[in-house]
């Protein structure tokens, strides 16, 4: 679950304006050389306008196009801080975040239709577009996004329901904050980047005749599948998930009793669960 966790610890130090702000892997490094001081131990930048900064450097490696992530570049800022709550020390392209190795926060909703007494019966999964810039064609949550600058989880959440399911606004009104998951992963390209995720976890009770509806064409399609078969497609096609998806589907089905407490690696998988911080 923890991937990223030895390369991350391993890694430099992103340290701006005296502040260690996440962490950045060798060849982010050494693109990043002509733009900020690096050394052995960290990729530093003192700036009065650390965003202006941090822009001129990657709209110039974009130009370059020598980083293959810049390539999805999306224009939406990013907020690099060092906690979720903490005001941003600067403001950057979300493509291009990950070199960074900063903390990273996205929201993940599970839409459930529930049998006679409450308990989730069904799923509903996304497949993601095939002209998506990360893990195209991979089957994610019926809803998800990360988190940009300034954006709230509820508000964000319900947003991406919206515009990626078709979600209508009188069916969020019971869309239930359940949790969060955390870990420390590799970016799509492995070699550039690795960060803290944690995201921000919901739930989504819908009627039986319902159907997402794919909108923005982040998803190009949805199906309903059962508990019993989520849990065996989790467990045999690995290959077939976007990576983060399987931890918030695993909390899913741990909060609903599908895991059993007697497993001798219950605690093993709970304590996975949140693995990265969490803060």
């Amino acid at each position: 679950v923890d991937a990223g966790g030895d390369a991350y610890r391993s890694a430099r130090d992103f340290v701006l304006n005296g502040e260690a702000l996440g962490k950045v892997l060798p060849r982010a490094a050494d693109a990043l050389r002509p733009f900020l001081t690096v050394t052995d131990d960290a990729v530093t930048l003192n700036a009065k306008d650390p965003s202006a900064a941090l822009k001129e450097a990657f709209d110039a490696l974009r130009e370059q196009d020598a980083i293959p992530m810049l390539r999805g570049w999306r224009d939406e800022p990013f907020a690099i801080r060092p906690s979720f709550a903490a005001p941003a020390r600067a403001v950057v392209e979300r493509a291009a975040a990950p070199l960074l190795g900063a903390p990273a926060y996205g929201v993940f909703c599970t839409a459930y239709v529930p049998d006679a007494s409450g308990a989730p019966a069904e799923v509903w999964l996304g497949r993601r577009s095939k002209s998506k810039p990360t893990w195209p064609g991979l089957l994610d949550s019926v809803a998800a996004g990360g988190l940009a600058a300034g954006e709230l989880p509820r508000d964000a959440m319900a947003a991406e329901c919206m515009e990626e399911a078709g979600v209508s606004e009188d069916l969020l009104h019971g869309l239930k904050p359940v949790g969060a998951v955390s870990y420390t992963g590799f970016h799509q390209d492995r070699d550039w980047a690795v960060k803290p995720d944690t995201l921000f976890c919901f739930d989504l009770v819908v009627p039986h005749d319902w159907a997402p509806t794919p909108v923005d064409g982040e998803v190009e399609s949805f199906e309903r599948i059962t508990v019993d078969e989520l849990v065996d497609r989790l467990v045999r096609d690995d290959d077939a998930w976007k990576p983060n998806v399987g931890l918030v589907l695993t909390d899913f089905l741990v909060r609903h009793g599908h895991v059993r407490a007697d497993d001798g690696e219950y605690l093993d998988l709970i304590r996975a669960l949140r693995n990265g911080r969490c803060k």
